[in-house]
Formats: structure tokens, C-alpha cells, sequence
């Protein structure tokens, strides 16, 4: 039994559904969380400033002596995760969402069996221009159609909490125009904010069949603690929360997201802008 909890980070309250799902499949293992909500979004960053910042939460992770640590933002996964992994890789195993996104993607057409292979995906401006997302379904199968648009306004709809206002589906329903006359069959959520508006997407685009990567993380975070006997066994689990933005609206929003009925305990942190 190894009772060191998970580490899971992200630009803001995005990764909070991969904390979900991790919670859904690993649910007697302790957590922290850390949202760095201040210097949310980091799809109109520059690299280094991702890296940057990135470095500062990891280390910040690493003092609280975690086991393993989730990358739950997609940014950060295809602009420096190779750079991270090579600074602390050597110290803790570190999990990144990209490869998940294209592996639950992949088998979405699959299972379609349809000719056309038609896929969207939806993700930061740095993330579509990584092209990582690009590079690893045309290594998997180059007769794909692959479609990437970039999407910034969704990452402010979550984080202003307007899931379900009006004006979110306004915006969503002008995005997502130009595919309604294409024969999608799989459109993958490519950051971490964007299940948070699933069901506002479900209806502009009901017949596509929409893609959470944050399944597939969490199933490869269970799959990494098991083969390496570090599951943790305790029946009452904590979760820890922390972030460099407002306590109030983080803690009104990990209520909603994760179904909590309780205040979590959140902690303030700031990391340098």
C-alpha cells in the first residue's frame, strides 16, 4: 500500500475533470490538486512562459512528496512535456494527456466502422499548433481526415462558471458552425476545460460522438500504480486543493464539477506571473 497521493495540474479548474474520472477509477487514493488559475488561460502563451510556469508547479508538487504526477492540461502536455519529463522524469513519473486523447479518439472511429474518417478536434491555440494531436492519428492511420480548431473562448466560458448560460451556447454554436455540414464521426475535447461544456456541444452536434481523453488518462495513471504496486488501499481519501487564483470561485465551481456537497479545503498559492 503506498498512501503518497496523486499529483494532478492544470492552467485552472480544467483539470478538474480529470480529477473526476481519476476519482471514478482510483477512488481510495489520495489527491492534490493544484489550478493555477491567476495566470489562466496558457493557450495564448508563449512556450516558455508554459514551461515556466509548469516548472514552478511541479516543483511545488514534488514538495508535498506526491508519487506520481497527471499533467491534466493538454497545453502543457504538447508544448513541454518532453522538456519536463526530462528534468524530472529521472524523479517521478509523469503522465500526459495527448497520447490518451488519441488513443480514445482512434478507437472512436474504429468502433464507427464507418469509410469516412472523419475527426475534429478541439483544443487551445497552442495545442493546435504543436500539431502533436496531427502527428500521432496520421502516424496511426494516414487516411484520416483530421480537422483542429482552435477554441480559446471555451477555456473563459468554464472558468467564468456559464456551462449552461445562454451566451455559451451562442458561442459554441458559432464555433462549431462550420461542422455541421461535414460528416463528423469523432470529435475529441482536446483540453481539459471543454467536457465542463459537453452537453452544450452534444446539442449543436448530437449525432458526433465526443471524446474525453480524461477517461483514458485516468485508466493509464490506475494501469501505472498497479503494475507498480503503489495503489493506495485507505478507505477515507483526501483531496487537497490548491490555487493561485480566488478561493470563492474555485471552491463554487469544484462543488459543481465534482459533485461535492461539502466546502474542500483549498489552499492559496501563488507562483510568480
Amino acid at each position: 500500500m503506498e498512501n503518497r497521493a496523486i499529483g494532478i495540474f492544470d492552467s485552472g479548474i480544467g483539470g478538474l475533470t480529470v480529477l473526476k474520472q481519476i476519482k471514478k477509477i482510483l477512488p481510495n487514493e489520495n489527491i492534490i490538486y493544484y489550478g493555477d488559475n491567476f495566470n489562466n488561460p496558457y493557450g495564448n502563451k508563449p512556450k516558455k512562459k508554459i514551461f515556466d510556469l509548469s516548472v514552478r508547479i511541479i516543483n511545488f508538487l514534488l514538495e508535498q512528496d506526491i508519487k506520481i504526477i497527471v499533467i491534466a492540461c493538454n497545453t502543457v502536455s504538447a508544448t513541454c512535456f518532453c522538456e519536463l519529463n526530462k528534468i524530472f522524469g529521472h524523479k517521478i513519473k509523469i503522465m500526459e494527456i495527448i497520447k490518451s486523447g488519441v488513443e480514445a479518439g482512434f478507437l472512436s472511429v474504429k468502433k464507427n466502422k464507418i469509410k469516412d474518417k472523419n475527426i475534429v478536434l478541439l483544443a487551445t491555440e497552442a495545442t493546435v499548433k504543436s500539431n502533436l494531436y496531427q502527428k500521432y492519428f496520421y502516424a496511426k492511420d494516414p487516411q484520416i481526415n483530421f480537422y483542429a480548431k482552435a477554441c480559446g473562448d471555451f477555456v473563459d466560458l468554464a472558468e467564468k462558471n456559464l456551462f449552461d448560460a445562454k451566451i455559451s451556447f451562442d458561442v459554441l454554436n458559432n464555433e462549431l458552425e462550420e461542422f455541421k455540414s461535414k460528416k463528423i464521426n469523432s470529435l475529441i475535447l482536446g483540453c481539459t476545460h471543454f467536457p465542463l461544456l459537453k452537453n452544450r456541444i452534444k446539442k449543436i452536434l448530437p449525432s458526433v460522438k465526443i471524446v474525453d481523453p480524461a477517461e483514458f488518462l485516468a485508466l493509464h495513471t490506475k494501469e501505472y500504480l498497479s503494475k507498480n504496486k503503489i495503489l493506495n488501499a485507505e478507505e477515507k481519501p483526501k483531496i487537497i486543493f490548491y490555487t493561485s487564483g480566488d478561493v470563492k470561485k474555485f471552491r463554487i465551481i469544484a462543488n459543481e464539477v465534482l459533485n461535492f456537497n461539502y466546502p474542500p479545503k483549498i489552499f492559496v498559492h501563488k507562483i510568480l506571473k
